[in-house]
């Protein structure tokens, strides 16, 4: 009988050792799930940070570009990176997008700024439509089908605008839609 009772209290002691193994077991794998599960998370927020430097270096250099490229720039009459001639953006921008737009022109603009929108924003208000006054330079934007979603970024900037009219500047905004398929 004693043989017995020892036989079972060791049954015992060896099930409680089992269920301790298996709860030991259970919080690794737990905590194994949360690890996992953070550095997923974390490895995902930094790459959507990346993506969204990314876009923004993008735009930066699409700014830069539009400002620098000799149809629009100041020509040397104001030595400011950012500066734009009034006169040169209305031009360029009726033959972009007037209703006597230029198919070549616009295929150049098309390799140069690819699927974004640039438009100029003035400082002082149209008092007929009370609102800013905007010049939409370029604008194309990919043809999208089925489950496609168009999303878009937008940045802004401070621009010099040159009037050669008025024989003055005036700071101005350019805005630069940023379009994607996703």
């Amino acid at each position: 009988m004693l043989r017995k009772l020892k036989q079972e209290l060791r049954e015992k002691k060896a099930q409680i050792h089992f269920g301790e193994t298996m709860m030991i077991v259970v919080v690794l794998m737990l905590l194994i799930i949360i690890v996992v599960v953070f550095v997923s998370r974390a490895s995902y927020n930094g790459t959507v940070k990346e993506i969204k430097f990314s876009r923004d270096l993008q735009a930066i250099k699409l700014a830069k570009y539009a400002t620098s490229l000799p149809e629009l720039s100041c020509g040397g009459i104001i030595e400011s990176s950012y500066c734009v001639d009034k006169l040169k953006i209305d031009a360029l921008a009726g033959l972009l997008n007037g209703p006597n737009a230029d198919s070549d022109a616009n295929e150049y603009y098309q390799k140069i700024f690819g699927y974004a929108k640039i438009e100029f924003i003035n400082g002082t208000i149209d008092s007929e439509k009370h609102a800013f006054k905007t010049v939409v330079l370029y604008n194309y934007s990919p043809q999208i089908s089925g489950s496609q979603k168009l999303r878009t970024t937008t940045s802004y900037y401070f621009i010099t605008v040159h009037d050669p009219l008025i024989g003055g500047e005036k700071f101005n905004t350019m805005k630069i839609t940023r379009y994607f398929v996703s």
